[in-house]
Formats: structure tokens, C-alpha cells, sequence
């Protein structure tokens, strides 16, 4: 990669929250560039276009442009269009093609995503913790209380084999 209005190359990823093995990547070269511009009549350049994919992607945050996800899981591709939808038509803006990842880079992104997620439920455990000390120091009495609530609730749920501990 190069400097953002520099690029050498641009990398977009697909992922998904709900399928953790769902990873697609698409690479474009200055040269892969230029054959997207000839393919789809892009009139701007190399150097403007992440500025523009930005652009678009706040459009369809705003619901201004819209995208679409075409999979083709025999051939392991997948198109990203940019629609703009008007009252009567719907016209593509930008198509961008996508691979599926390698196996190797699926494991790293799950790793990475698992190693996400201990350390936020640390940082969160660390929080509870500084709070129960605080709630233990202002009010001990609702402190028992939230104690004694939580056993009859470890004790009534499972909660998928995690114990929760405030003490």
C-alpha cells in the first residue's frame, strides 16, 4: 500500500459478523486500475479512486447509493456493486470484483476477531470490577445485594458454561 492519495494498491475485504469464515478480497494495481476504467467508463483517476470509494461508501450509509453482493460460490468470486437507485431504474455505478480468501488468511482473520473480542471482554470485566468497587465503597448494602442476586442467578443459568464473578 501507499500513501492514501498515493496508492500503489488498494485492498477492500469483505467479512461478515454473522459468518466468521465469509472473507473475499479484491486487490487493484494502478494497472488493474486501468482495465476497471476501460471496462466501466470510469472517468476518474488511480489517484482519486479510494477517495471516491469512500465517498460512495458514506452515499449507501446515507441510503443515498445502494450495493449489491453477487456470489458465485462455484468459481469462489463475488461482485460488489454500487447502485443508485431512481424512481424508475436502477443503475450499477461500480462494480468491484472480489476472490475468496486463502484458507491461511480465513484462519488469521478469525484469530484476529477471537484476540478482538477476549480483549474487549477484559477491558468490560475490568470496568465491572472497577464499578463493584465503587458501588462496594458508596452503598456496601446494595453491594450485598447485587451479590446475593448474582448467585441465585448463576445458580438458576447455565449462561454457556461461563461463571460470573463480581466478587
Amino acid at each position: 500500500m501507499g500513501q492514501e492519495n498515493d496508492p500503489g494498491s488498494v485492498r477492500f475485504e469483505l467479512t461478515s459478523e454473522d459468518d466468521i469464515f465469509f472473507h473475499y478480497v479484491s486487490d487493484i494495481n494502478e494497472e488493474g486500475f486501468k482495465n476497471l476504467q476501460a471496462e466501466q467508463q470510469l472517468s476518474i483517476e488511480f489517484t482519486d479512486f479510494l477517495r471516491i470509494i469512500k465517498q460512495m461508501m458514506d452515499n449507501v450509509q446515507n441510503r443515498v447509493y445502494r450495493i449489491e453482493l453477487i456470489l458465485d460460490n462455484i468459481n469462489e468470486t463475488a461482485d460488489l456493486q454500487f447502485q443508485q437507485d431512481s424512481e424508475f431504474r436502477v443503475d450499477t455505478l461500480l462494480t468491484l470484483q472480489f476472490a475468496e480468501s486463502s484458507v491461511e488468511t480465513i484462519k488469521n482473520s478469525i484469530s484476529y476477531r477471537i484476540n478482538a473480542c477476549q480483549q474487549l471482554n477484559m477491558l468490560v470485566e475490568e470496568r465491572l470490577k472497577d464499578i463493584c468497587n465503587i458501588i462496594e465503597q458508596k452503598n456496601p448494602t446494595l453491594m450485598k445485594e447485587i451479590k446475593k442476586g448474582m448467585q441465585q442467578a448463576n445458580a438458576t443459568h447455565n449462561f454457556d458454561g461461563h461463571k460470573i464473578d463480581i466478587s
